[in-house]
């Protein structure tokens, strides 16, 4: 896990086609916490356990962060999921790839 800012973008436009592109500084953290967790751990970046140290349990580990525990969990509140209308379903399309969307229609 990281923490930062992200910044995310629409891009390409040609032949209807887009990509949803986001970057920043927790992208980059989670390459190394991704490359030092193993099943089942949680490793997060310095800069995230700067800002969530008072309310876990963990150690470090090779720069980064292995959580043990939360020390004082938040509530998990339900989400209803979207339902999709026909807008909606043809305005995510140009985000899927042409091969992609055959299969789905085939």
């Amino acid at each position: 896990v990281g923490a930062g800012r992200v910044n995310a973008l629409h891009v390409g436009g040609e032949n209807g086609c887009w990509e949803y592109l986001v970057v920043g500084d927790p992208l980059i953290q989670l390459k190394t916490a991704v490359d030092l967790s193993g099943p089942g751990e949680v490793v997060i970046s310095p800069e995230c356990w700067a800002l969530v140290s008072s309310q876990c349990r963990g150690e470090p580990r090779q720069g980064d962060y292995l959580v043990h525990e939360v020390l004082q969990p938040l509530p998990l509140l339900p989400l209803d999921p979207p339902v999709p209308t026909p807008r909606m379903e043809s305005a995510l399309r140009c985000y899927i790839q042409k091969p992609v969307q055959a299969f789905l229609d085939s």
